[in-house]
């Protein structure tokens, strides 16, 4: 890349591309500043002594860099000295994929680690990730690849999310599926719902009356038609923080985070997770949240049920084969289907822990 001046206009000149990018004064700034070697954070810095706040310093030089990234017209490497190897990290396995996750900076993994302890392992990992910090900001890098920069409040949902795509690819003939994955005596009830239909709240409020949590968002489906979780630590969005501390008071006790849409989560562990293993399934539950009344249980038809969950099912080459619905076929086909509506959280754990009993 090369920057340029002509006739007072400022632009970077991508030879691979054959491409010219225009950039006004305050991407010029931040361009040159980076070919100098100074780091993001160093520049964020800077513009708040030329007057910018804190908050809108950082989002200037992250909106840029991601931009910049994205259209591969900046590139950064830990092997160029402007980052120090890790110096903490935690080898894990989960859902498959083991990886090492590395930390430059203590603080960083005192934040991060005790939502990956569980998932501690010492099998040699396949792939390696590591974060490094620079002022408030983070790199994230696989396998000396750039992932992304981020604020570090933002590492550990950024990080799950590329640990998400990690385990998507290796799923082989097996296949994901949008859903909650709870597991009582040896058999499995999936959740499944929309974004802000209750998931992972409702997860936590089984798991505290006695079923065991394989995981709150994702769950993969083999090829005999049996689940299992990707048991990460339930990410809690701030507005259900009040009805969880009902029966988990230890709620706010646990750090804030912030995702990428910039919504607020605090990660809390369950009571107990389910064993890292496929299980039958004996119940699937889609939820539908009311304002008000009692919460019921209506019988859904099972191949409604499979085009439900078609719907946000993922498989590496995006494609459901015949093995593939052989086994979504089987799942459904053994188990109890039902749409549960509701609007208070305790009875409609009630009315699930009577139908899991029947």
């Amino acid at each position: 890349m090369s920057f340029c001046l002509v006739g007072g206009r400022k632009a970077v000149f991508a030879q691979e591309r054959q491409s010219l990018f225009e950039l006004d004064d305050a991407a010029a700034y931040v361009w040159c500043r980076i070919e100098e070697g100074g780091t993001p954070a160093a520049i964020a810095e800077e513009l708040v002594q030329r007057g910018l706040s804190p908050e809108a310093a950082d989002t200037a030089v992250l909106g840029l860099v991601e931009s910049w990234l994205q259209q591969s017209l900046l590139q950064f490497g830990p092997a160029a000295g402007r980052f120090a190897p890790p110096t903490n990290g935690i080898d894990i396995e989960i859902a498959g994929l083991r990886a090492r996750v590395g930390f430059s900076h203590a603080a960083l993994a005192d934040r991060i680690v005790p939502c990956l302890a569980h998932l501690k392992t010492t099998a040699e990992p396949v792939t390696a990730f590591a974060l490094h910090a620079t002022g408030s900001l983070v790199h994230l890098f696989e396998d000396r690849r750039h992932l992304c920069l981020m604020r570090d409040r933002q590492a550990l949902p950024v990080l799950q999310r590329y640990l998400t795509e990690a385990i998507l690819a290796r799923l082989g003939t097996s296949f994901a599926l949008h859903a909650a994955t709870l597991v009582k005596d040896g058999r499995a009830l999936l959740v499944h719902g929309r974004p802000g239909a209750g998931k992972t709240t409702l997860s936590l409020a089984l798991d505290a009356a006695g079923f065991r949590l394989g995981g709150d968002d994702i769950a993969i489906l083999d090829a005999k038609g049996r689940v299992r979780g990707v048991p990460y630590v339930p990410a809690l969005k701030a507005g259900s923080w009040p009805i969880v501390q009902s029966f988990r008071p230890d709620v706010r006790a646990h750090a804030i985070h912030q995702r990428l849409d910039g919504r607020r989560v605090r990660y809390l562990p369950p009571i107990r997770f389910a064993p890292a293993r496929s299980h039958p399934v004996k119940a699937i539950v889609f939820l539908s949240r009311r304002g008000a009344g009692a919460p019921a249980l209506k019988e859904v038809e099972p191949l409604a049920a499979i085009s439900s969950l078609i719907g946000t099912a993922y498989s590496p080459d995006h494609r459901m084969t015949a093995t593939r619905w052989k086994a979504l076929v089987g799942c459904v086909s053994q188990a109890r289907v039902f749409e549960l509506s509701y609007a208070r959280l305790d009875k409609a754990v009630n009315l699930l822990e009577r139908m899991w009993d029947a």
